[in-house]
């Protein structure tokens, strides 16, 4: 073994020893930093042998040369003799690779039975990472629970301000275990403080977040059906309903925020911005103003506000729904009134029955208005402005137009528009022997319109006079009442006056004979 076997051994040697240092030095040392006794032993008996092999390498198989060839550098040359110990050495080196399979095994025994671990302070410092993320595992986070999805889902929030939808329960995988609370607020039973990662002093206003963002994360569980995974809103879809433009103009697709509710400055009806709840159509929610006042407030789409500002009439049985025509204005017909206006009870009173309801339906069949209707009577009575009644009957018509077609009351259960219809009736009342006559005559005939209807058993509900056939009953009876009584009255006078002359003169004859 002459060159060839020189360089051979140069490059052999080297190779295992650095193999060697890999698989046992490197998995001794890990041994070592795990702090098991046994593989302390073994690796300094693996590091003590590699020494050894390099010397020996270094000291048997070569040796220097201190003359220089012809034409070559220097260089060393290898003994005859010294060039037999190689398959020993490299025996010895090969032996290192048993001794760190049996520090491992050693190693991992140990680790299994429960042997003490030690780590290095100069390694891994107190405020390394990994001591960091050892200490949070054994933290018990606190939750705080705002809102109760259904079953054991509930919406909580972290300490870290992270709000979501968690199943508090043993079979959730995330969870090592369940504890509640302490008593007035403390830490739970059985865990120390320092173990404890609790939730910091929130705010009046990060706790209202919190709350806004709960409604949000319930809307969004409420709009998905038993059965399927929630879906996630997108981030702007909670800022989908807006302020009004400027103008106040509302499009009719977009969705709103509207005040359910009149509070402080804000009146039902206004748009609400800046509202943290889930938007969409027909939403509930409660909105914290600046002041920290609550507001109720709920979520339409612009074509719905004239509906929505219309609402509280239907609460209230004087008033109807505001009805606006094309031109902007507060409009509605007599006919679409006499449809919408219902009677119900009231408190007021008033003798004799409700006529409102009837006059009503007879402008509705006239289909004339109530001005039409006062020229219609004029006409029909042949009378002028200036008769008795005639410019009243004009104004009160008038009256009652702006108030049923205009501010749109309830034409059934205000009693102003109850008297002002019996003071039509009264009135057109007085003139009807004269509509009568003037009836016959156009007739024809010994018996009026009137009569004949009434053999037919007809009802004139579109008849010539708007006098309502309950009212006339009532003032039938009344009337018959007086009469009946100013009747007994006049026979009980005149018994009176009777009985007076039937008595004795004082004085008389047969008084003298006795």
């Amino acid at each position: 073994m002459g060159g060839p076997a020189g360089s051979l051994v140069r490059v052999v040697v080297p190779l295992l020893s650095a193999v060697s240092g890999l698989f046992g030095g490197g998995l001794l040392h890990q041994a070592l930093t795990r702090g098991t006794h046994v593989a302390e032993i073994i690796e300094t008996a693996a590091r003590a042998a590699g020494d050894h092999c390099k010397d020996a390498l270094s000291d048997q198989c070569c040796e220097p040369v201190e003359g220089e060839r012809k034409g070559k550098g220097g260089g060393h040359r290898a003994k005859a003799g010294a060039c037999w110990d190689f398959p020993w050495v490299l025996l010895v080196v090969i032996l290192q690779w048993p001794l760190s399979v049996a520090a491992f095994v050693t190693h991992s025994r140990c680790c299994r039975r429960g042997a003490p671990r030690f780590v290095e302070e100069s390694e891994d410092p107190v405020d390394s990472p990994v001591q960091r993320a050892l200490a949070q595992q054994q933290l018990a986070t606190i939750r705080l629970v705002l809102r109760q999805v259904a079953g054991e889902s509930y919406v909580v929030v972290t300490p870290d301000g992270d709000v979501f939808v968690e199943d508090l329960t043993l079979s959730n995988d995330d969870l090592a275990g369940l504890r509640l609370g302490g008593p007035n607020g403390g830490n739970p039973v059985g865990i120390r403080g320092a173990s404890i990662y609790a939730l910091p002093a929130f705010t009046a206003a990060r706790l209202a977040t919190f709350e806004r963002e709960a409604d949000a994360l319930m809307a969004q569980e409420a709009a998905v059906p038993a059965g399927l995974p929630p879906v996630v809103q997108p981030a702007a879809a909670a800022a989908a309903a807006l302020a009004p433009a400027s103008g106040g103009n509302f499009d009719a697709e977009t969705l709103y925020w509207m005040a359910a509710e009149a509070v402080e400055d804000v009146k039902y009806g206004d748009a609400v911005a800046n509202v943290g709840a889930f938007a969409s159509e027909g939403a509930k929610a409660v909105h914290t103003l600046p002041s920290g006042a609550s507001l109720f407030v709920q979520c339409i789409r612009g074509r719905g506000r004239e509906s929505f500002l219309g609402r509280p009439a239907e609460w209230d049985n004087r008033v109807l729904p505001v009805s606006i025509d094309g031109r902007g204005m507060p409009e509605c017909s007599l006919k679409e009134c006499a449809q919408r206006s219902a009677e119900a009870p009231v408190t007021w009173k008033l003798s004799g029955p409700r006529t409102a309801k009837w006059c009503l339906a007879y402008l509705a069949v006239e289909a004339l208005g109530l001005e039409g209707h006062h020229e219609r009577f004029r006409q029909l009575v042949k009378v002028d402005a200036g008769n008795w009644g005639v410019q009243e009957h004009f104004q009160l018509s008038m009256v009652l137009k702006h108030a049923l077609q205009t501010d749109q009351f309830d034409g059934c259960n205000n009693l102003c528009i109850e008297v002002i219809f019996r003071r039509l009736q009264t009135i057109e009342y007085a003139y009807a022997d004269k509509a009568r006559e003037q009836e016959a005559k156009s007739v024809g005939g010994r018996l009026s319109l009137e009569e004949q209807q009434t053999f037919g058993g007809l009802t004139r509900q579109a008849g010539t006079l708007m006098v309502c056939p309950d009212l006339l009953d009532h003032v039938r009876a009344e009337v018959e009442r007086d009469a009946n009584l100013a009747k007994n009255l006049r026979k009980a006078k005149e018994e009176r006056e009777i009985a007076r002359r039937a008595l004795p003169k004082k004085g008389a004859k047969g008084d003298n004979d006795s």
